[in-house]
């Protein structure tokens, strides 16, 4: 499987962003950072060491940026990290503005952050490891 090309014309956008996990009192609070397009669909989530996902909700990129607040689970524990992942259209269908910008399969962003898959280019930026205890 190769990684989707850029469309032959098209403008190839570098895509850069962060995302940070903090506990908050009983809540876990995901903050990512980006330079996408306002309007981009992400999905923010707090994942387990083992890659489980624990918590996740589709928010919208605002002036750079999207967070979401998760309850602690008493059921969590150990390692858990917070990501942020912008797909193709699997967080639902993004704008028309974005595929032109992007492409169908955002093919035409390049980025550090950047995996693929058979869906096409995806994003994924992970924080730093934060500590539940036991």
């Amino acid at each position: 499987m190769n990684r989707t090309t850029p469309d032959e014309t098209a403008t190839v956008y570098t895509v850069t962003g962060s995302c940070e996990l903090t506990q908050e009192g009983d809540s876990l609070v995901v903050n990512c950072k980006t330079d996408m397009m306002d309007g981009t669909l992400i999905k923010l989530s707090v994942d387990s060491y083992n890659g489980d996902v624990l918590a996740s909700e589709v928010k919208t990129v605002e002036n750079g940026a999207a967070s979401a607040a998760f309850a602690v689970d008493s059921k969590w524990s150990g390692a858990v990290y917070g990501n942020a992942v912008v797909l193709p259209s699997a967080n639902g269908e993004q704008t028309k503005e974005f595929y032109e910008k992007y492409g169908k399969k955002m093919q035409n962003i390049n980025s550090e952050a950047l995996i693929w898959n058979v869906e096409g280019n995806i994003i994924i930026f992970q924080s730093k490891e934060l500590d539940l205890g036991a």
